[in-house]
C-alpha cells in the first residue's frame, strides 16, 4: 500500500533494492498501483530458499478486480533484496 501512495519504508530494503527504488521507480509504481484501490486479498503462493535468500511469491487482488503477482527475495537479516510486481492471471 505504501507504493500506491508513493512511499516506502526504506529500512525494510537492502542497499541494492533502495537504489532501484529511486524517485522515478516509486512514481511509476504509484501511477500503476494507486488507481487499483485497496488490496482485497493477498496470499502466498510459493516460498523456497535460493542463493542464500528466501524467495516468496504472492497473488494480490485489488478492489477493482485487478490481479497482480508479487515476488520478493529476502536476505537472512529480513531485508528485501528484490521486489517485483507483474500482471496476474
Amino acid at each position: 500500500t505504501g507504493l500506491q501512495h508513493g512511499v516506502i519504508d526504506r529500512s525494510r530494503f537492502t542497499a541494492n533494492c533502495n537504489f532501484y527504488f529511486d524517485a522515478q521507480a516509486i512514481a511509476d509504481y504509484q501511477a500503476s498501483l494507486g488507481p487499483l484501490g485497496a488490496i482485497e486479498s493477498l496470499h502466498e503462493t510459493s516460498s523456497f530458499p535460493r542463493g542464500g535468500m528466501r524467495y516468496r511469491g504472492f497473488a494480490v487482488e485489488f478492489a477493482n478486480g485487478t490481479r497482480v503477482n508479487l515476488s520478493t527475495f529476502t536476505v537472512p537479516d529480513g531485508k528485501i533484496e528484490q521486489f517485483l510486481v507483474e500482471p496476474g492471471a
